[in-house]
């Protein structure tokens, strides 16, 4: 087989060089950039993956937000001053082994595998034992497929690089500002004054075109967020923007204590493979108080209930019956114990019975373990409806710093783009944001629905029950 040298008939440019020698020569596992739009951000990951993979045989993956994005974005990409594929330039026929254009995936002579994937489907690529993941476009990808990935990442002594532009301060400004801090991690932020590409583009008709197609505010955010990296222009297209924004300016994030002598209730959005999202409240005098915020993938219904009341929870599916049992504290969320919930407002999937789980719905698991009483279905609304109420309900809406993740990511609840028309549509994007947003949206189609119940005066008790002879352990109110 011929010499070639990597990367193959590419030169970086000089702002592009300090990151690839932190990565590949210096050995950084973590490389973080918000770089400008067009800063050539993917070739430089995809130009260094084929320069890594080589080097060391395993397998790598180029991921972005949505799966139904890489095809067009990286698989079928065509370099426009070339006129030739992404991906053959970054990594010639001499490498390669073989090409399923199905999966996305090129296999290189050495036995390394380079695939496409979305962050949207990161479960995809937890059996492939990653040694290298880049994530393109990090400020809009799930933020819990790096929460996921990187224990594996870690195990196999593994590097991740994660670029992007800035999209408010989400997950990526977070990680971007820790990774500045550690002396091991490399992190950048180049506007196009920083790279001097303004010399090459032509910002005023970029500009220009931008407010013509978005109007004056959102035309300016998005040409400051795309060429000069700034987090606090606004997120284009957000669902609730201006009434966020609002909630934060009048100082409705803020510490927001639980009220014992107020009921607390809880809206759900339920995922299995994705995430499920629950919002912790109160309403006291009209006003709707968050007090906690929990998210988390990949778990079963015993898990969020553990969370809920602070205590371990294990139910288990015996034949046709439910048997829950609680264990001990759970000592960072103790305070929880101290809630006494009205309702639990869950989904109407929730309802669904599946094999998994022995014909048993969630709603089913969920009532045998905080009381049958207590759990209700959301009444039922169109996304549009339940948009508009939440609209409504923000003007009254206080939420507390432990909700923080969960006002962070609905924040980032936004319109679909129409690229080819360049204009917002009227549904929302389904992404990482959907879980939190939807949730939120239940608690506003729901705080009216049943009112507060004052609270009684005797506290929670620990009891045991019996089902068809099994004994099940609960949490009844005398």
């Amino acid at each position: 087989m011929a010499e070639i040298t990597l990367p193959y008939n590419w030169k970086a440019r000089e702002y592009q060089r300090p990151a690839l020698n932190a990565w590949i020569r210096d050995g950084i596992k973590n490389i973080e950039l918000i770089w400008h739009r067009r800063a050539g951000k993917d070739t430089v990951c995809m130009m260094g993956a084929g320069v890594m993979a080589m080097k060391r045989k395993a397998n790598y993956i180029h991921m972005l937000p949505q799966e139904n994005q890489v095809r067009n974005a990286i698989w079928d990409a065509v370099n426009p001053h070339t006129g030739r594929k992404k991906i053959d330039e970054a990594f010639p026929e001499q490498i390669r082994a073989k090409t399923n254009d199905q999966k996305m995936m090129i296999t290189f002579v050495n036995g390394s595998t380079w695939q496409c994937m979305g962050s949207d489907n990161y479960n995809k690529a937890i059996g492939s034992t990653p040694a290298g993941i880049v994530w393109s476009e990090w400020s809009l990808s799930d933020p819990m497929s790096e929460a996921y990935l990187d224990p594996i990442l870690q195990e196999n002594n593994g590097w991740k690089f994660k670029i992007g532009t800035a999209r408010g301060k989400n997950h990526a400004y977070r990680s971007f500002n820790y990774a500045k801090t550690q002396p091991d991690e490399f992190a950048q932020l180049l506007t196009v004054k920083d790279s001097g590409m303004d010399k090459v583009f032509n910002l005023e008709k970029i500009r220009n075109k931008l407010i013509a197609d978005y109007g004056e505010d959102l035309g300016l955010a998005l040409f400051n967020q795309e060429y000069f990296c700034s987090f606090t222009a606004a997120v284009i297209g957000a669902v609730w923007g201006s009434e966020l924004s609002n909630l934060e300016r009048e100082g409705r994030f803020c510490e927001c204590e639980h009220d014992a002598s107020h009921p607390v209730f809880t809206a759900w959005d339920i995922g299995r493979t994705d995430a499920t999202a629950i919002w912790i409240y109160q309403v006291i005098s009209n006003e709707v108080r968050i007090l906690d915020y929990i998210e988390d993938n990949l778990k079963n219904p015993d898990y969020f209930v553990s969370q809920l009341i602070g205590k371990e929870v294990t139910i288990n599916l015996v034949d046709d019956d439910i048997q829950v049992i609680v264990g001990k504290d759970i000592e960072d969320i103790k305070y929880r114990q101290d809630y006494q919930y009205q309702v639990h407002w869950l989904p109407h999937d929730a309802r669904a019975k599946t094999f998994a789980a022995k014909g048993k719905s969630i709603q089913q698991q969920v009532s045998v373990a905080l009381g049958w009483d207590k759990v209700k279905i959301t009444p039922s609304l169109s996304t549009q409806d339940q948009i508009q109420a939440c609209r409504k309900m923000i003007p009254r809406l206080v939420i507390d710093y432990k909700a923080e993740k969960g006002l962070e990511t609905v924040k980032q609840y936004r319109y679909e783009r129409d690229d080819k028309r360049e204009m917002l549509k009227d549904t929302p994007l389904h992404d990482w944001t959907s879980h939190a947003a939807d949730a939120l949206k239940y608690v506003a189609v729901s705080y009216k629905t049943v009112k507060p119940e004052p609270i009684k005066e005797n506290k929670l008790k620990k009891v045991n029950a019996m089902d068809n002879g099994i004994p099940i352990e609960m949490m009844f109110e005398l």
